[in-house]
Parts: structure tokens; sequence; C-alpha cells
């Protein structure tokens, strides 16, 4: 008896589960072929296979490599801030404090460029892919996103899907996005939030649904998370919109449901990023260093061919290699195709005035800003002082925000523009085969100038795999011990990532890697070697005993040079001072790492 009710429920549980992969299997099949018919679903794709092509040859090396300029990349650590912040949260602790890096100290990474956002987004990837796959995952999503994005707020705005896809064209693949992925600025690449804030901005200001005003607050927040630069410039960019949308509809923007939806909106940044981040920053802030980053921008810079594409501009690479910043923040080329659209669209068009209006507003008091505290033409800097000089000295803009990049919020402006024009020249041609065939015509020639002018590939990759085995020697020692990097440069946040033990020493953005290494001024040897700088050793560094005290101190087991770093005096200079001078002898040693054991 009891075998027939067992079999009995094993053929209900059996039905069960069948019925319900049908149903699993019927609704995919629904929303694919529903996607299929969308129009917002092809240009998806298009973007997607947009974002491939400007970032080649990374699909072919997608396991390996990321994208950046191999010699003074910063990448590598974005891939420690993956990691860190899975590991955080699995663990219920605030990803803005660590210990796991600068050992003993517990890190404050309230002013790193943590990118909390990008990585929380990451996780669900991390479970079937290793953290390079899923950091170029994202890339490639990321550069989607901002083009789709914008897509989808230039549509709203004009009711025209063709004005929208040229408009994330000029986005998601200016100039300014590549030279900063190409110096692993991977915090300046993830520039998606900027237009899904902004449009889920405009609905909440114009409609009356709560859902608008939650998006809105929750893409805001994730901005915060992702990059406070970018979260300043797209603060002041909503707050542009908002006084111009009062000016316009002043009744309406100070109802009481209006009132209600900025509480809402205000709320929701306290929940999501206020209450957890508010505590570390405040706690760190006072800590670091405030100096302004002086440096202006050459006003000749704008108006030049775009110096990262190849068969355009790149004589002018040497020359912006020269400014402060390098080519990383003197890539400004707006592109002519693209300022010619915004021109016509500002001279012309008489329909979109108020967004119109708002947009124009918002590219010239940002590339006013981008100009930096002078004016500078070519080697003359003049003792003008533009904007910038005057706002440099607030608290935000003195831990080393860069001018330059305000002109970010320049090409989302200038874009949305380009996209009225589109909208504009659309309306002439009338809905017969003929006058569409020559607008398609039309379009393919804009796109193909655009796209051609914005080409700034072949993409510079960073390889990272196939990487060294004997990292799997510190994995699995069970012991309760630190490691030491010495002459690894960023790299040693990724390769932290694979051996997952307790590290002296770091790589940290902004200024709390110099804080942090302070730590060390009282542990001979781990001082210069924690600095990568041998010139400010000191008699102690050299005494045998001292040394191997401080690394006993610092519970230090393992010492490893990365021997392809691409500094490659410090690896040699590395060596000769833990083995000549300390006298340690390689533990293990192959073509990637070698391995030193206390």
């Amino acid at each position: 008896m009891k075998l027939k009710i067992k079999r009995i429920l094993k053929k209900i549980r059996i039905r069960y589960k069948r019925r319900k992969i049908a149903k699993v299997r019927k609704f995919f099949r629904i929303l694919l072929k529903n996607s299929l018919k969308s129009y917002s679903f092809w240009i998806f794709l298009f973007f997607i296979i947009l974002a491939i092509v400007y970032t080649w040859p990374l699909a072919e090396h997608f396991n390996s490599s990321i994208i950046g300029q191999a010699d003074f990349t910063d990448g590598p650590f974005f891939l420690w801030n993956l990691w860190w912040v899975k590991k955080a949260l699995f663990s219920f602790s605030n990803p803005y404090f660590t210990n796991f890096t600068y050992f003993p100290a517990k890190v404050n990474l309230s002013l790193h460029t943590l990118t909390v956002g990008r990585a929380v987004i990451s996780i669900p990837f991390q479970f079937f892919f290793s953290l390079i796959t899923v950091n170029n995952i994202i890339q490639i999503l990321s550069i989607t996103f901002s083009g789709f994005g914008t897509y989808l707020l230039v549509r709203y705005l004009t009711r025209n899907k063709i004005a929208g896809m040229i408009s994330g064209i000029i986005f998601a693949f200016s100039p300014f996005v590549w030279s900063h992925l190409l110096a692993g600025h991977i915090n300046l690449g993830d520039l998606w939030v900027i237009p899904f804030a902004t449009l889920f901005w405009f609905k909440m200001l114009r409609r009356r649904r709560w859902t608008d005003t939650i998006w809105a607050g929750l893409f805001f927040s994730i901005a915060c998370h992702n990059d406070l630069q970018i979260a300043f410039y797209l603060a002041i960019l909503l707050f542009i919109i908002f006084v111009f949308e009062l000016m316009f509809s002043f009744k309406n923007m100070i109802s009481k449901p209006n009132l209600i939806r900025y509480a809402i909106f205000v709320g929701v940044w306290i929940t999501l990023f206020l209450l957890p981040y508010f505590s570390p920053w405040y706690e760190f802030w006072g800590k670091v260093s405030h100096e302004v980053t002086y440096n202006n921008a050459d006003l000749r810079s704008y108006f030049m061919l775009n110096p990262l594409n190849p068969y355009l501009g790149r004589e002018n690479l040497d020359y912006i290699k020269g400014l402060l910043g390098g080519y990383r923040e003197n890539t400004l080329a707006l592109g002519y195709g693209t300022m010619i659209l915004a021109l016509f669209a500002i001279i012309l068009i008489k329909r979109n005035w108020q967004e119109k209006i708002i947009f124009l507003f918002c590219a010239i008091v940002f590339w006013l800003l981008s100009l930096g505290p002078y004016l500078q033409i070519g080697n003359t800097i003049s003792g003008a002082r533009l904007p910038f000089w005057w706002i440099q000295e607030l608290p935000f803009l003195s831990v080393g925000v860069v001018p330059t990049r305000f002109i970010l919020v320049t090409y989302f402006s200038l874009a949305i523009l380009a996209g009225f024009a589109i909208d504009k020249i659309y309306s002439w041609f009338g809905k017969t085969m003929l006058w569409q065939s020559v607008f398609a015509i039309i379009l393919i020639i804009i796109v193909g100038a655009v796209s051609f002018e914005y080409w700034s590939g072949p993409m510079m990759l960073t390889s990272l795999e196939p990487n060294s085995k004997l990292l799997e020697i510190i994995k699995k020692d069970k012991g309760n011990f630190t490691v030491l990097p010495a002459a690894t440069g960023s790299r040693g946040g990724y390769f932290q990532t694979k051996f997952d033990k307790l590290v002296v020493s770091g790589y940290l953005g902004r200024r709390i890697h110099d804080y942090y290494l302070g730590e060390y001024e009282n542990y001979p040897g781990v001082r210069i070697i924690a600095h990568n700088n041998y010139d400010i050793a000191r008699r102690e560094d050299f005494d045998r005993v001292k040394v191997l005290k401080s690394f006993k101190s610092l519970k230090i087991k393992y010492i490893y040079i990365d021997k392809n770093w691409v500094n490659g005096d410090k690896v040699e200079e590395s060596r000769k001072y833990l083995e000549n001078n300390i006298g340690l002898h390689p533990y293990k040693e192959d073509k990637f790492i070698i391995l030193y054991k206390i």
C-alpha cells in the first residue's frame, strides 16, 4: 500500500514538473516571438553588434583580456572591485570597508572607485564565468545600454525611433568613452545610467506615475554607487532640467502630488545610496588631502578630428599626449557630424523647443566647465578666469575632479540635439516608397559618417590570462598569514582574487592609496616594497633582521613578483633587493611569477 502511494505521489510530482516546464517554455516562446516583432529589440541588438565591433578585438580574447593600454591601465583593479563587493555582500558586510588589502588597516573604500552598482549587477554572472569574462560582459552591456537608453530618451521626447538610434550612437560611442577605457577608467565607461536617469526624471516631472519616480531614484542611486563624478554631473543635469521645467510649468511642478513624488525620489536615494555610504564617507573625508586638479583643456582639441581614429586624426594623437593628462583626459573631439546636426537642430527646429533650450544650455555650461580654470589655446594660457575657476574649491571638486570630464554631458546634450535634427529631416519626407528610400540613403550616410568619425579602434587590450599556477600554492595554504606583492601595479588586485588571502599593501584609486601606504612607514623593508620605490630606502630597510621582523609582525608568509609587469626595471630592482639584501631565495618560479616563502 505504501509503495502504491509513493508511486502515485511520484507520478504527480513528475506531471507537475512537466507542466511547470511546459509553462516556462511557453512563456519564453511568447517572449521571443513578441521580441522579434518589437522595433526596440532590433535596436538593442544593433547596439550590441556595434559595441562588439567598436571593442574589437576584445571578442577574440573575451576570456583572457580586458580593454586597456597595458603600460598604464587601471583596469585590473576593477576586477578586484567585482570580486570584493560580491564577497562583502555574501558575508553581510558593508562593501565600503575591507581588511583584505593594506593589512592590518581597516580600509575605507568610500573614495575608491569601487563601482558598487556595476559589481552588484555582475554577481549573477560571477556564478557562471571568470572575472575577466564577467567584466567584458558588463562592459559590452554597459556600452549597449548607453546607446539603448539614449534611444529610449529621444524616442520619448520626439516619438521618433530613428532619431533615437542616431542619438544613441553619438553618445555611446563618443571618443570620450574610448580614451578612458584605454586608460582603464572603467568607471567612466559606465555611462548608461545617465540616459536612463534622465528619461525617468522627465517622466517623473511630466507624468503622474509613482513608478517613474522610483525608477529615477534607482538609476540615480546606481550612478552614485558607480562613480561620484558621473553622479555629480548627473545631479547638475537633473537640477537644470528641473529648473527649466519649473519655469515652463510652475503650477504643475509645485502641485501636491509632484511634491510627494520629489520626496519619494529623495527617499529612494537615501535608502539605496546614502544609508550605506554616508558613514564611511564621513569618517574618511577629512583624512585625505584636498588638492584641486589644475589642468586646462586646449580649445583646439574640441574641434580637431578624433585623435584615436587611425584614419582621420591620428596625427593629432602625439600632440594631445603632450598635454597635461595625456590622451585619456584630452580626447575631446566633438565630431563635425554631431556638431552640424546639433547646429541644425538649434537654428531650424521649432518643435521640442523646451527640450532644445534645456539641452543647448547644458551643452554650453558643461563645455565651459570642461575648459578648466583658464583658457588655453595651444601652449598659450590666458589669465582670463573661466567658470571652473570659481567652483574648483568646492568640497567635492577639491578631491581631484578633472575638469575635462565635464565634456561628458556636452556629448550627451549634443546627442539629444542631433536626435531632434534627425526627427526634423524625417518629417520632410513623405510616406511614399520613393521618399522613404531617399531618407534611408541619407540615414545610412549620417550613420556611416558619425560612426566612422568616432571610430577609435582597434582596441588595445591588457592580457591577464593565462596566469601563474603558483598562485594556487598560496590559495591552498590554510595557515593564518598575509601576502606581500612586489612590483605588480594594478594587476596585484586581480592576483588577489586568485589566491583569496589578506594582502599587505594594495592598489586603490583616488588618493586613498597614498594614505594607506603611510601605514607602513615604521615597517623596514615593507615600506619600500609597498611603495615600489627603492629610492626612498633608509638604512633600516637594508637591515635583514629588522626587515624579517617587519615581515613577521605583519604575518607575511609569501612575497611574489609579477615578472610580466610592464615596468621591467622595478621587477629587476625588487628581485635584487629581496635576494641580495634580504637574503631570500625563490621558493617557486615560472614565466609569470617569482614566489618567495618566508
